[in-house]
């Protein structure tokens, strides 16, 4: 795996001899070191110059030392963190692999059982960060890592806090969270809060367990549309106290009601963009679930009732926000 960066880097960064890159994205990269003053192994996470990310999770990860213990919170272990010439560097214990890498190569969804693990300790995650008045804010597949598989099955940790925030930061309006997990009430400029993350650890479950992505990242056009094909349209409530409603919506006697694409690009001057989902032939979210999976039988189906519950209230959250 080659980067730039990595073509820049000494050998050794402080204590830390760099072995191979583990990683990498618009903060820089992340490199499987020795620690010559330990002897341990660790993931030093690598930022060029000053960066805002590093900053911003650096404060966040502080902020959680005070009052967490990571280990029991699934979260990852962040040992230091130092400056090494032009670098800025934190250096975290090295995990296994993304739940994104490991989807990929079983290449077919997971079972509820195995689901139910990693949703549980996801869960415990966020409510420790909630009580921190943190956000995430960058939920996905990627940033959900297995600790170590093969001798700990199914156990994870939520990564990468490069965009997280606190919630007294939620601005009205910021655009944050990724294409295709981001909440509604951010792509439609309505009020916000730490709930954001539970939006997207419900779109990570359905893509766990169906093997494929529930709302478009083709466009926040596209993205409302299947959201509202799939779940429901955001409340009255909601798009009325909503910064850009009018982008993909129109409003007649206090109704809201999605642009079709021509009357969006009408008022937009451009076509929406529109993608194909394995989910078009699926009437609802809800029957996607209870009947999508492979090798599905009468009492998987009852077994499902409880995530579809949950996936349920993580989604629905669009009719009692704004």
């Amino acid at each position: 795996m080659d980067h730039p960066l990595l073509e820049k880097l000494p050998p050794q960064l402080g204590n830390y001899v760099l072995q191979e890159i583990l990683g990498y994205g618009t903060f820089g990269i992340v490199v499987r070191c020795l620690n010559t003053r330990t002897g341990e192994i660790v993931a030093l996470k690598i930022f060029e110059n000053n960066s805002e990310d590093m900053e911003r999770e650096l404060g966040i990860l502080q902020h959680l030392s005070n009052s967490i213990d990571p280990d029991k919170v699934n979260i990852i272990k962040c040992f230091e963190h130092f400056r090494h010439e032009d670098y800025e560097c934190i250096a975290y214990e090295v995990l296994d692999r993304s739940f994104y890498d490991f989807i990929r190569e079983r290449q077919r969804p997971f079972a509820l059982s195995e689901l139910r693990p990693i949703t549980q300790q996801l869960l415990v995650a966020f409510e420790a960060l909630t009580e921190a008045h943190v956000v995430h804010a960058d939920m996905k597949l990627d940033n959900i890592m297995l600790v170590n598989h093969k001798d700990q099955p199914y156990k994870v940790k939520l990564i990468d806090f490069g965009c997280g925030g606190f919630f007294s930061e939620l601005e009205q309006g910021i655009r944050i969270m990724t294409d295709g997990y981001r909440a509604p009430e951010v792509t439609l400029g309505a009020p916000l809060s730490g709930a954001l993350d539970m939006w997207t650890l419900g779109c990570c479950l359905v893509e766990g367990f169906l093997h494929c992505q529930p709302f478009s990242n083709m466009s926040d056009y596209d993205n409302l549309r299947t959201i509202i094909r799939l779940v429901e349209q955001p409340s009255n409530e909601m798009l009325n106290r909503s910064l850009y409603a009018e982008k993909c919506f129109l409003e007649s006697r206090s109704q809201w009601s999605l642009k079709t694409p021509f009357e969006y690009q009408a008022s937009n001057w451009k076509k929406p963009d529109i993608g194909v989902s394995p989910l078009d032939d699926a009437p609802n979210l809800e029957a996607a679930i209870m009947y999508g999976h492979e090798n599905m039988d009468e009492d998987v189906q009852s077994d499902l009732r409880p995530l579809w519950i949950y996936l349920k209230i993580c989604c629905r959250r669009i009719q009692r926000r704004g």
